[in-house]
């Protein structure tokens, strides 16, 4: 009977992940790690064969005992935010936070980890796809996405103990699907406006049941100490947005963003950053550039393959919405 630690379990990407290790095996038991008792819309926190832990990780003392009977670890828990008031807050719950977990885990004898870290920590080729290979500027990183570098640290610290643990990381892209509060936040502009103006550029996008998938596979597949990339399709901004209204069944018109607006935006933003009022909205100038991942390492390593795709991902998400 195998018994899973699991941080974040009760998140959007978390219970996915708690759903599919339970229906790995009928006697599967997983301890989640959280602050609060949140409800699900899979509705894990009903399983007889799911405990929730009240803690955070900085008090390692509350969950010591849980992670005495686990086999493996699996930290999907972070915070997320692109809010500059909020970096020391990001640096604490994400680096302090793994780094105390993973203490803790060596004490109690766990010997697998399984990072859930960000395409945020990957580096951009200059050309073509980007890699594992490929690691952003750490300066940049810390100055302008305070998210980004937690997970670039916490991998680094993960990847020094590699003799002590096993630990593999995974670096989803986009996460989207069934749940999503980014993309049905997307939905719901498609409802209300006519005209959708979307800068150009390819971001890259993966389906949370997918994710899900692959944290099954590195449980028991993969190098230690390697990170894997973990996407789907990489597709123009543009492209994605039209597929959007199209799933919804809207008629609102997609057009290119102007570059001449990028400018005046920043702008706003700034003073919006001076006066500590941006509720966490990047500069269209750092986003609007393209990001192309490869995935031939997750492919190759642990045989893993996206089984859900844009189309059939945002249907889903539709559907489950309902707003429609």
């Amino acid at each position: 009977m195998a018994h899973y630690f699991v941080t974040g379990g009760f998140g959007f990407l978390g219970q996915y992940i708690v759903q599919a290790l339970l229906e790995t095996d009928p006697h599967t038991q997983v301890t989640v790690l959280g602050r609060t008792a949140r409800r699900t819309f899979l509705e894990v926190e009903k399983s007889p064969r799911v405990r929730w832990v009240q803690s955070d990780l900085s008090q390692p003392q509350a969950y010591r005992q849980a992670l005495q009977q686990a086999d493996a670890v699996i930290h999907a828990a972070a915070l997320i935010s692109f809010r500059k008031a909020d970096a020391q807050a990001i640096y604490q719950a994400n680096v302090l936070g793994t780094r105390a977990l993973t203490e803790a885990a060596l004490q109690t004898g766990v010997r697998n980890f399984i990072f859930i870290s960000s395409i945020s920590a990957v580096g951009r080729a200059l050309q073509g796809m980007s890699d594992e290979t490929h690691f952003p500027d750490e300066d940049y990183k810390r100055t302008h996405d305070m998210y980004g570098y937690s997970k670039l640290i916490s991998e680094r610290e993960l990847r020094d103990l590699r003799g002590k643990l096993r630990v593999i990381t995974l670096n989803p892209s986009v996460i989207i699907g069934p749940g999503s509060e980014r993309l049905n936040t997307v939905l719901r502009q498609t409802r209300y406006l006519p005209l959708l103006p979307v800068p150009v550029y390819v971001n890259s996008f993966v389906d949370v049941r997918d994710v899900a998938q692959a944290v099954l596979l590195a449980l028991h597949q993969g190098r230690s100490g390697e990170r894997y990339i973990v996407t789907s399709e990489n597709v123009d901004m543009l492209s994605f947005t039209r597929q959007v209204v199209q799933a919804a069944g809207r008629r609102a018109r997609v057009v290119p963003l102007p570059r001449a607006w990028f400018l005046p935006l920043d702008g706003v933003l700034t003073v919006l950053d001076t006066l500590h009022l941006n509720p966490g909205i990047r500069r269209i100038s750092e986003m609007s550039v393209d990001k192309r991942y490869s995935t031939r390492k997750i492919q190759a390593e642990m045989g893993w393959q996206p089984r859900i795709s844009l189309a059939q991902s945002l249907a889903d998400t539709v559907q489950f919405t309902g707003i429609f």
